[in-house]
């Protein structure tokens, strides 16, 4: 598979799909009835949830893999996202000017996606993870 992802879930692939739809197209819509500022800072904050989502989803598919234990310095590189993470939002800030506002708004395109995403699990699939729960 493809980056620590064995097999695809398309739960998951939908979470992302949406996420990055919401993002580009609300921010579209923003930049063209709206302010580029607040525009930037959608898009900003909606592409650096959507990416750390999936460094989430390929980390974890690397670390629950079965039979399978990464090296130590795998742990390293993950947490190391939070300061390049940062790293990004103070150059954004400097030098483009985003709206910070709209940044954690963009941040809430990944939660959109979720619930989004969530509403369209099959019934019968969500009484399986019902049941599952149960145990």
């Amino acid at each position: 598979g493809r980056a620590g992802i064995r097999h695809s879930d398309p739960i998951l692939d939908g979470v992302e799909w949406r996420g990055w739809f919401l993002s580009l197209v609300v921010s579209v819509i923003v930049l063209v009835f709206g302010n580029a500022n607040v525009a930037l800072g959608l898009f900003l904050g909606g592409a650096l949830a959507m990416l750390n989502f999936r460094v989430i989803r390929v980390y974890f598919g690397y670390v629950l893999r079965k039979g399978y234990r990464p090296p130590w310095w795998a742990h390293g590189i993950y947490w190391s996202k939070f300061g390049l993470m940062a790293l990004v939002l103070v150059m954004a800030f400097r030098f483009l000017g985003p709206h910070p506002v709209a940044v954690f708004g963009g941040f809430s395109f990944l939660v959109i996606s979720l619930v989004w995403s969530g509403l369209r699990v099959p019934r019968e699939r969500s009484d399986d993870m019902a049941s599952l729960a149960k145990v």
